[in-house]
């Protein structure tokens, strides 16, 4: 449920008040592991149970209560300048069933260790100034945030683990306070050097502090950054149909605390020992992109090539979606990433009886620089017979294709009005074959799915009211969703195919809903 109400102050400022509330439950379908090993016989998932039936995800049954408020000063000036000024506040409170495991050891995950809570508050203060102009035109921003998460687990089941320490219903696990505040300050400069050429520049400043407490042991980290990005672009106009464009920008992601502390900070020993690190950098990113841009009333399109590096990305020693035992685990710079490619985008007029939506996108994603990937293997006779994980050997990746990423994407959608207020569309989406391991050993079949959707729109007395029904994956196609292999995941001592984990495909599903505006 949402509104808004906006009052004139006068001829040149308003205010609006905005507020959204969503109760919503959300369910995860859960992940297979591709062939499973209980020792000595194996197991192929895929074939005998590809929607991991009586298996649970690893985090399920989200209640979330979300709720959105804002306030909106705008005014405008004689001089054509615009004054903007918003205050929000978003609360987020979510409870779900997390840490998927096997309770009778059948092979099979069926029930989850805790009930986990998380309340996150964000509240914040954006400002903008404008000035318009014929040739030279600017703005300078503000902006505030001051987010909070509280976050908890607790042990929904009596469970002891392989360190053979009991813990009993209502025990907490870990009791977390985090804090985010964000100071930045940015502007914009457009130029007009001609009737035709227009240059724009953009900078911003960032002011980044991480806080964070551990209610349980009363430990506190914080972190500070200091960052800058930028964007310069530019257009020229052949015609009026006709826009040559071309950019440069920067951007950056600043280590979590839960990256850098991950030695105090993590509880669990099954995604192995973790160490801290305080020397992680900020990870940078650079893109650089030139296109075309076409648009009439019958047909419009867009191409662009484009290059985006990334450098000194963040991620795990083990690989970002490694669960391993018994191996040192840290956060780190662990490579440089390249991704070049070209986009492609047709439409037609969507006011017409047909119209069709094509998009076309061309991706190389590569390591660039990858000097240490840990290969990591199961051996059943350490931990005196219990088995667990060992380093086989470290591995540079520079050249190798970043796993998941496919080298051809397609959407094609075409639209049929049938009447005024009936509109059904049909559309493809596909996606060429993906590696799923950073090593690119193991690579996956690409796919295509058909969708159909039917949307009804009509008017009572002063609601507009809208009606849809859509059926997504018409022909039940099953393909892997997040193929991912970081490691001996079934444990039988080799590196292949079958250790992928895979998320389940729904296959076939449908969807029905009404919304209604006043």
């Amino acid at each position: 449920m949402n509104g808004k109400f906006q009052y004139y102050i006068d001829d040149s400022s308003d205010i609006t008040l905005g507020a959204d509330k969503t109760l919503r439950y959300e369910n995860d379908t859960g992940s297979i592991t591709h062939t499973t090993f209980d020792g000595t016989d194996y197991t192929n998932n895929i074939k005998t149970n590809p929607k991991s039936s009586g298996e649970v995800g690893y985090s399920t049954d989200y209640d979330i209560d979300l709720t959105k408020l804002f306030l909106t000063y705008s005014k405008d000036f004689e001089n054509d300048s615009n004054l903007m000024t918003q205050i929000y506040q978003y609360d987020d409170t979510t409870e779900n069933k997390g840490s998927a495991y096997d309770s009778d050891r059948d092979g099979v995950r069926d029930d989850h260790k805790y009930n986990s809570y998380a309340n996150t508050i964000q509240r914040g203060l954006k400002s903008e100034y404008r000035i318009s102009g014929t040739t030279i035109a600017s703005m300078l921003g503000v902006d505030i945030a001051r987010n909070e998460e509280d976050k908890n687990n607790k042990y929904r089941v009596d469970y002891t683990g392989r360190d053979g320490v009991p813990h009993t219903v209502g025990e907490v696990a870990s009791d977390t306070k985090g804090k985010e505040d964000i100071n930045a300050i940015y502007g914009e400069v457009k130029y007009g050097v001609t009737k035709e050429f227009t240059t724009t520049l953009n900078a911003r400043f960032d002011n980044i502090n991480h806080d964070y407490k551990n209610k349980l042991t009363s430990t506190n980290w914080d972190t500070d950054y200091n960052e800058a990005s930028y964007r310069v672009g530019g257009t020229y106009n052949l015609t009026k149909t006709q826009i040559i464009f071309a950019s440069v920008s920067s951007g950056f992601r600043v280590p979590t605390l839960s990256q850098i502390y991950a030695g105090d900070m993590s509880t669990s020993t099954y995604s192995g020992t973790y160490y801290n690190n305080t020397d992680i950098d900020t990870e940078k990113t650079y893109n650089y992109e030139i296109g075309f841009r076409y648009k009439d009333t019958l047909l419009s399109y867009e191409l662009s090539l484009f290059q985006l590096d990334r450098k000194d990305v963040i991620g795990k020693s083990s690989g970002n979606y490694a669960s391993t035992s018994g191996v040192d685990v840290y956060y780190d710079n662990m490579a440089d990433v390249q991704n070049r490619g070209l986009e492609l985008g047709l439409s037609s007029d969507k006011n017409k009886d047909f119209s069709f939506v094509f998009n076309y996108t061309y991706l190389d994603s590569k390591y660039t620089k990858y000097d240490e990937y840990n290969k990591i293997l199961f051996d059943p006779t350490l931990n005196h017979g219990r088995g667990g994980d060992y380093v086989e050997g470290v591995y540079d990746l520079a050249d190798n294709n970043v796993p998941r990423t496919s080298n051809h994407t397609i959407y094609l959608e075409g639209n049929y009005r049938v009447l005024k207020s009936l509109l059904l569309t049909a559309d493809v989406n596909y996606r060429s074959s993906q590696y799923a391991d950073e090593m690119n050993e193991i690579k996956v079949d690409g796919y295509a799915v058909v969708n159909f959707k039917a949307k009804y729109n009509t008017k009572i007395s002063n609601f507009d009211i809208e009606m849809f029904g859509k059926i997504e994956n018409i022909f039940d196609e099953q393909y892997y969703m997040m193929p991912r292999v970081t490691g001996d995941r079934n444990e039988d001592g080799l590196y292949d195919e079958r250790d992928m984990g895979l998320t389940v495909n729904p296959g076939r599903t449908f969807l029905a809903g009404v919304s209604a505006k006043f």
